[in-house]
């Protein structure tokens, strides 16, 4: 089953191809509970996109739900229904909308798609929200807001999905402003970023893109007993620490003077106490308990960007 050419309404080819080639190791038998749920949660989005998309061909894009739609029910005939993860993956799956009126007058033609936004939007408010709760960001994002001034924002990267690396990362959020990554370590600790200025994209393999002197980068912690308050430490007065953004097989994401996300054995840097406003009772070990030469383990990394 293949769905699309180069272009195919609201999607970026590589999103095609990247569902493409999941949809082939399905089709070739492979019975991979990841990439499975990898699938449905794209053609889930795709769905989306093209449910708040508003069209001027109508029967373009009822085409392209049809195939979608189509690829979702193939899918639905290959999995094991006593798996709970794809089934509740399954169960998510947002209902397609197509219009079917007869030509109407524009001003009710407008005020239709008006509502039919707004209800599309709403679903996606609510799935997001939904995500952030499961991994642990639930109330604090009221909080978040008022630190930065801003009320809106969207997924654009989440590991189980997009893969915890580099390539996967970076391919989400550079070019874009405004972006907060949050990581929740193997034993369940959140820590993050923030970064209000553009994330520069490396132009070749090795190129290391630096970020200095963003006056609202800060970091981030979910820290208290039972982790029920969301804090932010700014930079020090003197410290010019942000991102460093670069490919690579083994790093994920560097946080200038703070931390080192890998696919395997990330760490904390020595002196990370002096270069944000921590307290000296707090130490290098604030953040997850340890600094370098220690190590911890990322169970996932999700970002979002606000607007």
């Amino acid at each position: 089953m293949e769905i699309g050419g180069k272009h195919y309404g609201a999607f970026r080819e590589e999103e095609i191809v990247h569902m493409q080639n999941l949809m082939k190791i399905i089709e070739n038998g492979a019975n991979n509970e990841f990439v499975t749920i990898s699938l449905f949660k794209i053609l889930s989005s795709m769905i989306l996109k093209l449910n708040l998309q508003m069209m001027e061909n109508e029967k373009t894009k009822r085409e392209q739900l049809e195939e979608i739609v189509g690829a979702v029910n193939f899918l639905k005939s290959r999995v094991d229904e006593s798996n709970e993860a794809v089934q509740s993956i399954i169960n998510e799956i947002p209902k397609e909308r197509v219009r079917k009126d007869p030509i109407i007058e524009m001003k009710t033609l407008e005020a239709k798609e008006s509502q039919e936004k707004q209800e599309v939007k709403g679903e996606i408010e609510i799935n997001i929200r939904e995500t952030l709760e499961s991994f642990g960001i639930g109330k604090e994002i009221e909080e978040v807001k008022e630190w930065i001034g801003k009320k809106e924002y969207h997924t654009i990267y989440d590991s189980s999905v997009d893969g915890l690396t580099s390539y996967g990362l970076n391919d989400k959020i550079c070019g874009k402003k405004n972006v907060m990554v949050f990581i929740k370590t193997s034993d369940e600790q959140i820590i993050g970023t923030y970064s209000s200025v553009v994330i520069p994209t490396p132009s070749y393999e090795g190129e290391y893109c630096f970020i200095r002197n963003d006056k609202e980068f800060f970091i981030l912690k979910k820290e208290g007993e039972h982790m029920k308050r969301i804090i932010k430490r700014e930079r020090a007065e003197k410290s010019d620490a942000s991102l460093m953004i670069h490919c690579s097989m083994d790093d994920v994401f560097y946080v200038s003077r703070a931390f080192c996300i890998k696919t395997k054995g990330s760490f904390v840097l020595p002196g990370i106490s002096q270069e944000y406003e921590i307290e000296d009772s707090l130490g290098d070990d604030y953040l997850v308990g340890t600094h370098d030469p220690s190590k911890f383990e990322v169970k996932k990394m999700y970002a979002i960007e606000w607007n």
